[in-house]
């Protein structure tokens, strides 16, 4: 006797692939952003075209799994973290590693210490000497 085997109708199989492929895309831009790194950033370092992100953090193009696992990479986050399904940004925060945690720390410090700054001028150049360090951290 052989086992039969369930038919999953094509539209709805479509559907769960779309589904997944816009989960993929919302945790590669949430991660991005709370990494900090433009699209441009992780364009360059995948190889792709900034439009090519749009599309991924769309979920509009699909990933290659050796993409996937470059970005999983640059991201510095496990490749199962694209599959997870978290509702909110608070059970994110909290899978991430501690280097993470520390970095959105030092990201509010930074913002409030910013925003006490009376002089304009100053906040200014600080903003522009700041923006130079990031360019010499993304190697441009």
């Amino acid at each position: 006797m052989t086992e039969q085997q369930e038919v999953i109708p094509k539209k709805e199989v479509l559907a769960n692939i779309r589904k997944t492929e816009e989960l993929v895309g919302n945790k590669i831009k949430s991660k991005r952003l709370i990494l900090g790194y433009s699209q441009t950033f992780l364009g360059n370092k995948i190889g792709v075209s900034v439009q090519q992100i749009q599309k991924y953090e769309r979920g509009q193009n699909r990933i290659s799994s050796g993409r996937l696992y470059s970005l999983s990479m640059i991201l510095k986050t496990p490749i199962n973290y694209f599959f997870t399904d978290e509702e909110t940004l608070g059970e994110c925060i909290e899978e991430q590693s501690l280097e993470n945690q520390a970095l959105e720390k030092d990201f509010k410090d930074l913002v409030l210490a910013f925003s006490r700054i009376n002089n304009k001028s100053l906040r200014a150049r600080l903003l522009q000497f700041i923006r130079s360090l990031s360019y010499v951290e993304e190697g441009v």
